[in-house]
């Protein structure tokens, strides 16, 4: 978003002329969650008019936010060892929210303790044998410091 389109959206927002695109994109989504928009209509800007563009634009973004969060969470599932069952599909049609209270009601199926050893090893010192030592002087190093 350059800096014309943020100012554009500071001023239809009423925000600062100091405000972040973090803080426009969050305010434009409260905006957003306050008046639903239909899925399959688009709303048609005026003619002419920069804000349509940068409205479309910040859904675009915030499409995209969506669907980043949703990767997020269910990562996080899988790291806690639950398998979410979802189509790709069927994470989109998915909120965020719905997803999240459909994550948390999942048992974990994925034990985590075969992924973790129960003994974590340490590795063994360096042994080293009179044929190393000695190719090591032939090739003129130091067995003591350099091996």
């Amino acid at each position: 978003m350059n800096e014309e389109e943020m100012a554009a959206l500071r001023k239809a927002l009423n925000l600062p002329e100091d405000a972040t695109a973090e803080t426009i994109i969050r305010t434009a989504g409260e905006c957003a969650a306050q008046k639903p928009v239909a899925q399959n209509a688009d709303p048609e800007p005026p003619a002419g008019d920069k804000l349509g563009e940068v409205l479309e634009h910040l859904q675009t973004i915030t499409k995209r936010l969506d669907a980043l969060e949703k990767a997020a969470v269910v990562a996080d599932a899988a790291r806690s060892g639950k398998q979410v069952g979802l189509s790709a599909d069927a994470i989109e049609t998915l909120s965020l929210a719905q997803l999240k209270q459909h994550v948390e009601a999942l048992p974990v199926t994925v034990p985590l303790s075969a992924v973790t050893p129960k003994v974590v090893t340490t590795p063994h010192a360096k042994v080293v044998s009179d044929l190393d030592r000695t190719v090591a002087r032939a090739c003129g190093l130091n067995p003591e410091t350099d091996l």
